[in-house]
């Protein structure tokens, strides 16, 4: 039609070219806008599935750790996708790292908020990066080592100390409560990363228990049992464009029913 009128009011062409324009531009406005509405309405769907899912697997002892896309090794690549990635690491962290840790963190330990009604206790362990011989300055390094492995620009420098947790049974009388969902990233307010952020995660298992204990990405259909030693890196932001992740990386744990967990991260 604009077309056919510009044919025949070739002195309108510009008023015509505007008009369809701004057509374009309306019709385009409302697919986008249905559009986003239907992406909000799909995310929130998955939410809600992904906290019924995990309620699920962590009342079921036998449910099988999720399959990895590739294994090499020692190495268990869970997930491989632009803004979040999650590997898993057998042989991590030896017993003497854990037991210098351990040490490092029991005159520390405190009652910890953020596990919901778990039975949970943390520590804050400082890297003495500046002796080479160090047990857990080596431990430190070997970490930004791995993260450098994975194209993140990372240093010692400004590094966190280092957390330690540990989760036991709770009592008789004690409900048992599960780790609540936590993201180290920017998932509530997802943008490009500034300096300071954290972007990538590691949790070293120096002891796990018998029951419960699992680790879930729930966002991401993650369900993941580590073993003694073994260590999960997970990372939240895309290395080219610098965006961080939407929520992928949020991550909890079923509670301990038998045993006793011990992490570092």
């Amino acid at each position: 039609k604009a077309k056919e009128s510009i044919a025949t009011t070739p002195e309108n062409a510009d008023a015509i070219m505007d008009d369809l324009v701004a057509c374009v531009e309306s019709s385009t406005s409302e697919a986008l806008e249905k559009s986003n509405k239907e992406i909000e309405f799909q995310a929130g769907v998955r939410t809600n599935m992904a906290d019924l899912l995990e309620t699920y697997v962590c009342s079921d002892p036998n449910f099988n750790m999720t399959e990895p896309d590739e294994e090499h090794g020692s190495v268990k690549v869970m997930l491989d996708g632009k803004t979040i990635k999650v590997i898993m690491i057998a042989d991590f962290v030896n017993e003497k790292e854990c037991e210098a840790m351990e040490k490092a963190a029991d005159f520390k330990l405190r009652a910890a908020g953020i596990s919901g009604e778990g039975k949970v206790a943390l520590a804050g362990i400082e890297i003495p990066w500046d002796k080479r011989n160090n047990v857990i300055a080596t431990v430190g390094r070997r970490v930004i080592d791995y993260a450098k492995s994975q194209n993140l620009d990372v240093s010692d420098e400004g590094q966190e100390n280092i957390l330690s947790f540990q989760s036991v049974v709770p009592g008789k009388d004690e409900e048992i409560g599960r780790d609540l969902p936590s993201c180290d990233g920017e998932c509530a307010d997802p943008t490009k990363v500034q300096p300071g952020n954290r972007i990538a995660t590691m949790v070293m298992h120096c002891k796990v228990p018998t029951q419960g204990g699992a680790a879930n990405f729930r966002n991401a259909g993650l369900h993941l049992i580590p073993k003694v030693g073994s260590a999960i890196f997970y990372s939240y932001v895309d290395v080219e464009t610098e965006n961080m992740d939407t929520g992928f990386s949020i991550r909890s744990a079923c509670p301990v029913v038998e045993g006793e967990s011990k992490i570092v991260t």
